[in-house]
């Protein structure tokens, strides 16, 4: 993230610095200036102050608050040797007074210990601490270093009196404390905490900060120098010094950046990559998926199965939109967010936030073809799940030529509209390329935490039955490289065919027209519920085998409620059986060139949730796979959804996971059809040439 440029100008200033606890290792160095950070608020922020130091061959000492948010932070045992492989001192900021007080502990001794204990379990020196100004000292009367034995003067009233809670002497009677007359600390309900009384030596630690022996001590404490005077103007060149800068005060302005590709190039490793291994906050999908009216952005995803009526209603895609960036606009941290969804509000994109900077991550069209095919876009007829390209001819197209006509329109307006690319293919395999895209940007990226994350697949793939490009029939290659090569080439894909000049996407090969499409009813599937096998439900009997969930039956269909003790699990299959394995003979038999059009009536309560699966069970009736299908929301209606079913697959069954919501919330289920449907001719879904292929690699792996 940014740092305010005054910051380098101090730097630049102070010249070659030291850690404090070097000041204190050397109390006869007469020339020195030790550079203190105490880290209150983010030690993202101090992890990019502290870079740029490296960076010129500075050294400082970065005291690290037990009490701060980022304390609870599952990354800060890296976070913290990376401050020392930056060549920084790690110290304690203590506050453990303050959390008696709070009655946030009973023994502060034994509190020290375990916060010292956590901070060197990873191999985490840490020999000095400071003494934390919380406002509670302030209010209570004391400093934080009052604890520790070894600093008792030999008049503590007359030699304490005075002090902010910083440990230093201040003229502002806001921040002047009174030293106690008996050595005693009271809180509020009588309870006292003897002064004086816990050991640095015991603990292993050697100094504290403000009794490191030194010449002057600036501060740039509650944002400004008021308290000590400004460095910049004074000649530091001889003495000690030690100089206080919290990383807090001098945040640059912050930035919003959005990447945003096709489906399956990289988008959720990129945003994984980026909040790990950077002090920038990276996001998946987040705009679209929160709903910003309120105070807090409440999650409501609808890029899932509800993508559609995003594009088609503006008036709601534009509220998401706007509140979403304006809510990240507030945010102290910069903001990387990965996007796949983002293409079709372009236009209204850089119309209404030319602030923000827009990026495009391509990845070769050839693997994000066969990476959209293996993950079942597009293969049905009808796919409410994914995107409806603008084309001419649309309903006509393979699902192969849906495939690569989604790519090639995508990446032709991500390519028009994005000034900045970065390429998935070097992205994912150097992170030399990464570190310096992101610099652009002034993101740093820390080598420790990248090693954390960097090999780490995303969103693997799980199955790759379609082959890579090699591997392609020769009609398969010639409707890719006749649609997908006039984008390929620009990208630095090479140029995998001659295209002819007048081919567009508007105008792509013609297909026989279905006809009497929705006329093809081969079969109505009939779902029989035991104990109501007399029980019509608009000409459907539904059989329930239910987990965590009540099955009451009603006039006018079937509510499920979730029991009191209703786990994450809690769902309904209709069907007789278990998610794991189906009974023998039940369920929806699968049958090759034929795919399925479901239909469901029902009515959910407004915190409720449902998601639709299709299972998927082999011969031998055991679970081989399972799709989301789509989510019934708040509301009464019928929700439509389309199944290919998986190749292998002997019998299928529908469920609804309704995810142990409390028992308030229920969906009342009145029919549930299920057609089975014939391909019309000349729609193509690409087979397999073989079972499996392994050969999926880092990048494949790494594809989101």
């Amino acid at each position: 993230m940014s740092i305010k440029p005054d910051y380098f100008r101090y730097l630049e200033h102070l010249g070659q610095t030291v850690a404090v606890g070097e000041l204190h290792a050397d109390p006869h160095r007469r020339n020195a200036i030790a550079l203190r950070h105490d880290v209150d608020h983010d030690l993202d922020l101090a992890l990019e102050v502290a870079h740029h130091e490296h960076a010129r061959g500075l050294r400082a000492t970065y005291y690290i608050l037990h009490t701060a948010p980022y304390w609870d932070d599952p990354d800060l045992s890296c976070k913290l040797r990376q401050l020392e492989a930056y060549g920084h001192e790690v110290g304690l900021h203590c506050n453990v007074v303050a959390e008696w007080i709070q009655r946030r502990t009973d023994d502060v001794d034994a509190r020290l210990g375990e916060i010292l204990a956590r901070l060197r379990s990873d191999g985490v020196a840490i020999r000095g601490t400071s003494a934390h100004g919380d406002r509670v000292c302030y209010r209570a009367g004391f400093i934080n270093y009052w604890i520790w034995k070894e600093l008792r003067p030999d008049d503590p009233a007359g030699r304490e009196s005075g002090r902010c809670a910083e440990g230093i002497f201040v003229d502002d009677e806001r921040w002047r404390i009174a030293y106690p007359a008996d050595d005693l600390l009271r809180d509020q309900d009588g309870r006292t905490l003897p002064l004086w009384s816990v050991s640095l030596a015991a603990h292993g630690l050697e100094y504290d900060a403000s009794h490191v022996a030194h010449d002057s001590y600036w501060t740039d404490s509650g944002g400004s120098w008021q308290r000590s005077g400004d460095p910049l103007h004074a000649d530091l060149s001889r003495g000690r010094h030690q100089v206080l800068m919290h990383p807090f005060w001098w945040r640059g302005p912050r930035k919003t950046i959005l990447v945003l590709s096709t489906a399956r190039s990289g988008s959720q490793w990129l945003s994984r990559f980026v909040d790990k291994a950077t002090s920038c906050r990276g996001l998946h999908e987040w705009t679209l998926n929160h709903d910003c009216s309120d105070k807090e952005p409440q999650p409501d995803k609808l890029t899932d199965h509800e993508y559609g009526r995003l594009v088609e209603d503006e008036q709601l895609a534009a509220a998401r939109i706007d509140g979403a960036l304006e809510h990240l606009a507030r945010q102290k941290r910069d903001v990387l967010e990965a996007n796949v969804y983002l293409e079709p509000f372009l236009e209204e994109l850089r119309e209404r936030h030319p602030d923000v900077a827009l990026v495009h991550l391509h990845r070769d069209g050839r693997d994000v073809v066969r990476s959209l095919i293996n993950r079942g876009w597009y293969d049905t007829p009808d796919d409410p799940r994914h995107p409806v390209v603008p084309v001419e001819g649309w309903d006509e197209l393979s699902q192969l030529e849906r495939a690569c006509c989604y790519y090639r329109h995508t990446t032709e307006r991500l390519m028009r509209f994005c000034p900045k690319r970065i390429e998935f293919e070097r992205m994912v395999r150097e992170v030399d390329y990464i570190s310096q895209f992101l610099r652009q940007f002034d993101i740093v990226v820390h080598p420790l935490l990248a090693e954390s994350i960097f090999d780490q697949p995303s969103n693997v793939s799980r199955s790759y039955a379609f082959p890579n490009y090699a591997r392609w029939r020769q009609r398969q290659r010639r409707i890719f490289d006749e649609m997908c090569g006039p984008v390929q080439e620009p990208l630095g894909y090479g140029s995998v065919a001659e295209v002819a000049p007048q081919r567009r996407p508007s105008i792509v090969r013609r297909m026989p027209r279905w006809t009497g499409f929705w006329s093809q009813l081969a079969e109505l599937m009939r779902i029989e519920l035991p104990g109501f096998s007399g029980r019509q439900m608009r000409g459907t009997r539904l059989v329930v085998s239910a987990r965590h969930l009540w099955c009451i039956p009603e006039w006018d269909g079937l509510r499920l409620i979730p029991t009191p003790d209703a786990s994450p699990s809690a769902h309904a299959i209709l069907a007789r059986g278990s998610w794991n394995r189906l009974s023998h003979g039940r369920g929806i038999p699968c049958s090759a060139r034929r795919w399925f059009q479901v239909e469901i009536d029902a009515s959910v309560s407004r915190d409720l949730v449902a998601r639709v699966f299709a299972l998927f069970y082999d011969r031998e009736g055991r679970l081989s796979g399972q799709r989301v299908l789509g989510r019934m929301r708040v509301g009464t209606g019928i929700r439509r959804f389309a199944v290919a079913p998986d190749a292998g697959a002997s019998h299928w069954a529908l469920a609804l996971h309704l995810g142990g919501q409390p028992p308030s919330d229920s969906i009342l289920v009145r029919s549930a059809l299920v057609k089975k449907l014939r391909f019309p001719t000349g729609y193509r879904v690409p087979l397999p040439l073989h079972s499996g292929d392994s050969s999926a690699g880092r990048e494949g792996r790494k594809a989101a």
